[in-house]
């Protein structure tokens, strides 16, 4: 195991172990040049001290397990059918905890954090996403791919600022994930021809658009969302179609109540039009790779995991881009996700540009609306 800074790997065989505190007589014979002091990692911040996962190994540490697995529990309001379900949710959960602590303790200008997800396997955290049977398409119905404006460097820029993002919302155990994409750029685009801001509706996407591709809680994609809704001309929000409830129900839109009409869409995709287009146009749906355990337990900070895919068959959940800062001159796009403000940077991400990391540019794309 890492010891802190130490990088040596040690094999310690335990005769007799007690838990409980340290006598002070235990110190009495240090030499007095030691100055000893407080071990870190127990302030509630990243932990990067291995205190926590050696107790843990000791025969007695399934007190100690148990103690912080119900915590978690409660915390995170999570109830289970029966005790089995509960002892498997708890290795489920000790199991990520040791990849979460594993990885802060390596120094990386981004931190994992305990959340929601901490007790769902793998397979679980996939159904956030869209099933591997939906994928997009290398060609799609936009009417254009972004043209670079003028402006030779943009810069960085925040649409949140500027008043054009709506709160983070939680898509809940639902893979709708492309209606929040779809509708965070649509409500950049109306507040960029309104200068008002609008809470446009999920639901309506997720109850209607079965005909034009996608699958409600099984997937969709932006783009298909987008041909509904010039098709229908507009689409409703939230006030006159109602809240989002995760699951899809019967379609009850009505035109009469839809703002936002379109007349196209947008590709985007490179990084140098991702940065020209949220600098002149405003927030962009972007489809990402979203598979590694990194992702699902980002804390906060400045993500680069370079195991983080860019090509289209990677590209597996739908959020979106908000905005671009630099950080040690990297630039980093600025993400919304839909996994409530209880994950991330109150619900944010900052994902380096390198190589396109995470695939941010490689299938963005943005409203046209209808003069």
């Amino acid at each position: 195991m890492l010891g802190g800074s130490h990088i040596d790997e040690y094999f310690l065989d335990y005769i007799y172990v007690r838990e409980g505190p340290v006598d002070e007589d235990v110190f009495s014979f240090l030499p007095s040049s030691m100055n000893c002091t407080e071990m870190p990692g127990d302030d509630g911040g990243p932990s990067r001290i291995p205190k926590q996962d050696i107790h843990m190994l000791m025969p007695e540490g399934s007190t100690v397990k148990k103690e912080i697995f119900d915590n978690f529990s409660a915390t995170h309001e999570k109830e289970y059918n029966d005790d089995a379900e509960a002892v498997q949710r708890m290795a489920t959960f000790h199991h990520n905890l040791r990849f979460i602590n594993g990885e802060n303790r390596k120094g990386l200008p981004y931190h994992l954090e305990v959340n929601k997800f901490a007790d769902l396997s793998y397979e679980e955290r996939r159904a956030l996403h869209r099933p591997s049977r939906v994928k997009r398409a290398k060609d799609n119905k936009a009417m254009a791919v972004h043209e670079l404006s003028t402006f030779e460097d943009p810069g960085d820029v925040d649409w949140r600022t500027k008043g054009a993002v709506t709160p983070v919302k939680d898509q809940g155990a639902c893979g709708s994930c492309w209606t929040f994409g779809t509708t965070g750029a649509l409500e950049g685009a109306l507040f960029a021809q309104q200068k008002k801001l609008y809470n446009m509706s999920q639901q309506n996407l997720l109850d209607c658009s079965w005909d034009y591709g996608n699958n409600a809680c099984n997937g969709g994609l932006d783009y298909q969302a987008y041909e509904w809704i010039i098709a229908n001309g507009g689409l409703e929000t939230t006030a006159t179609y109602g809240a989002y409830r995760n699951a899809p129900d019967y379609c009850h839109f009505n035109v009469d109540n839809a703002i936002g009409r379109m007349k196209g869409f947008v590709n985007v995709t490179s990084v140098q039009a991702l940065n020209d287009a949220l600098a002149t146009i405003g927030p962009l749906s972007v489809s990402i790779d979203a598979n590694l355990p990194s992702f699902y337990f980002y804390g906060g900070g400045y993500y680069d995991d370079v195991e983080c895919k860019s090509d289209l068959d990677s590209l597996d959940h739908s959020v979106l881009a908000v905005g671009v800062t630099t950080h040690n001159d990297q630039k980093y796009t600025l993400v919304k996700n839909s996994w409530s403000t209880h994950w991330g940077e109150d619900g944010y991400i900052k994902i380096s540009q390198k190589n396109n990391l995470c695939g941010v540019a490689t299938a963005a794309t943005y409203p046209v609306l209808a003069d």
